[in-house]
């Protein structure tokens, strides 16, 4: 079997990602902002609008924080690279694993050789671009490889 193609895509935090972002942060202040209105002995519909207004500030401020910067990453044929704007494009080899993919999105965990694991969402015709790459069987290792 031969490997995958070159290929390299921008990774950008499009609307799902933002959305599981967005969520743990609003639910927590909408469930304290309950929790200290039931404390209080509001009514439980004075409750729910507590936790409603706790939570769409939370929402909106990391649903409208920046994006992240210019992230890409690439499959030369045989190494996957990541190459991050705000480490100075310095390229990052590591190893790429899919841990979620719906039909036109994924969820990739990149462990570089050097540091800690990144998560990077993946969707639209950035997933397309990558999914041979992705989804390819690894190469075996050959026989005359010294470890």
């Amino acid at each position: 079997m031969r490997p995958a193609p070159a290929c390299a895509a921008q990774v950008g935090d499009g609307g799902l990602w933002r959305l599981l972002q967005a969520l743990p942060g609003a639910l927590a202040c909408a469930v304290i902002a309950a929790w200290l209105a039931g404390h209080a002995q509001a009514q439980p519909p004075l409750q729910a609008l507590c936790a409603l207004l706790a939570a769409m500030p939370a929402g909106v401020w990391a649903w409208r924080r920046p994006s992240a910067a210019a992230i890409r990453l690439s499959w030369d044929g045989q190494h996957w690279m990541l190459c991050d704007s705000r480490d100075g494009a310095t390229p990052h080899p590591g190893r790429v694993s899919v841990d979620f993919a719906l039909a036109d999105w994924a969820l990739l965990r990149f462990v570089p050789d050097d540091g800690p694991a990144r998560w990077l969402p993946l969707q639209g015709a950035a997933l397309d671009t990558l999914r041979a790459a992705l989804f390819a069987a690894p190469m075996p290792a050959r026989p005359d490889a010294v470890e």
